[in-house]
């Protein structure tokens, strides 16, 4: 699969869905988005979750937990991100090849 070598991210719908986020949940939401994209979109666990927001405390676990619940799918124990998924599997289908090779070059 062709792959672009950055997340679409559109702001608009972005700030609006993640406007009551405090900064800190809101950096541990890019972190597990960047990480699913770089992962193409493989489910990942609770605890690699906690490792990829960098989390010690309990407190940090629980805003991680807040932004799993929200944004995540939960299947068998591990998370996906639903948008994530579409636009990894319409990555190569609905972007013009013309736009992937730019990219690529």
């Amino acid at each position: 699969m062709a792959k672009l070598p950055s997340l679409p991210l559109f702001t608009d719908k972005f700030i609006a869905e993640t406007v009551h986020l405090t900064n800190e949940a809101l950096g541990m939401y890019i972190r597990l988005l960047c990480f699913a994209w770089t992962k193409k979109a493989e489910p990942f666990t609770e605890d690699q979750a906690y490792r990829i927001c960098q989390c010690r405390l309990d407190e940090c676990k629980d805003i991680v937990n807040l932004v799993l619940k929200e944004f995540f799918i939960e299947k068998d124990n591990k998370y996906t991100q639903k948008r994530m998924v579409t636009e990894t599997v319409i990555d190569d289908t609905m972007i013009p090849k013309e736009i992937i090779n730019f990219f690529k070059n």
